[in-house]
């Protein structure tokens, strides 16, 4: 037997077809290119909503913890009047004393803080001013809180509510 020896058939496209298949392949690549690209865009909207809706959420929640924060330092308020008013009857004392211990140790856990303000500088983002004294009537130098109606308080770094105060002018 002899071996056949085949030379292999080139099919030549006829040149304007390959012109054609050339430019349709290139159309193809860049629909493919603009929606690879509307797909990383959507992507990244996707994840700027995701984000901006935990920001959000977390928002509303601070704002009702803040609510709920604030009614706690009125009671607080509420209890440092009755201490001072309760102070013949050490019954009445002790257990207001207790409650107090109760709501602070709650605040506090909650990162909420008191801050003292007698004796110090009036710093307008601490504290509000209720009132004025002459400096030489109160033996301070202006500028300093002579009287705190109000305990200003901190919530972390940032002030919740500030002191309010009386200051020597």
């Amino acid at each position: 037997m002899a071996k056949e020896i085949m030379e292999p058939v080139e099919q030549s496209a006829p040149p304007e077809s390959t012109g054609e298949a050339l430019t349709e392949l290139q159309q193809l690549e860049l629909e493919l290119e603009a929606t690879r690209d509307q797909l990383l865009r959507a992507l990244a909207d996707f994840d700027n909503y995701r984000r901006r809706i935990e920001r959000e959420a977390n928002s509303i929640g601070l704002a009702g913890k803040r609510d709920l924060i604030l009614g706690l330092l009125d009671v607080m308020d509420s209890f440092d009047q009755a201490y001072t008013l309760a102070a013949d009857d050490s019954i009445s004392v002790e257990g207001l004393q207790a409650i107090h211990r109760q709501l602070l140790n709650l605040l506090e856990s909650h990162e909420v803080t008191p801050f003292s303000s007698l004796g110090e500088r009036f710093d307008p983002e601490w504290h509000e001013a209720l009132g004025t004294v002459q400096a030489e009537e109160s033996g301070v130098d202006a500028g300093t809180i002579v009287q705190e109606f109000q305990k200003g308080y901190r919530w972390g770094n940032n002030l919740i509510r500030p002191a309010r105060v009386q200051v020597a002018q």
